[in-house]
């Protein structure tokens, strides 16, 4: 189970930040960033909610003690896509239909697949 600070800094390095940069983006020395992070101090309502805003990530995600289940062989960006708060509901509908798309033109191709082996 990730501490708050465990998330920060995974969110952080993973979106391409460095402490300083995220640190500037948020306002705060990166002092106290790297004291979040190592677990030493805790941030202020606010701020997290202004973590979460930056990276795109969910309050929810961010203050649970517990982590929400795992979804097996589903890459976190996009389990995070869609717990944003950032992210319109178009954005969700615009991203299905892209899958649902991909999942028709995979069974297409596979389909072809098998015909052509015929």
């Amino acid at each position: 189970m990730l501490k708050l600070g465990e998330k920060v800094k995974k969110l952080r390095l993973a979106r391409g930040y460095t402490q300083s940069a995220f640190a500037s983006e948020l306002g705060i020395s990166p002092g106290y960033l790297s004291q979040i992070e190592m677990g030493l101090r805790n941030p202020s309502r606010e701020l997290i909610k202004k973590m979460a805003d930056t990276f795109g990530a969910s309050l929810d995600y961010l203050m649970r003690e517990q982590a929400p289940p795992a979804m097996k062989d589903v890459p976190e960006e996009i389990v995070e896509f869609f717990r944003s708060q950032h992210v319109t509901e178009s954005d969700r509908e615009e991203l299905l239909a892209f899958f649902r798309f991909w999942q028709t033109e995979r069974a297409r191709r596979a389909k072809a697949s098998r015909e052509k082996k015929k």
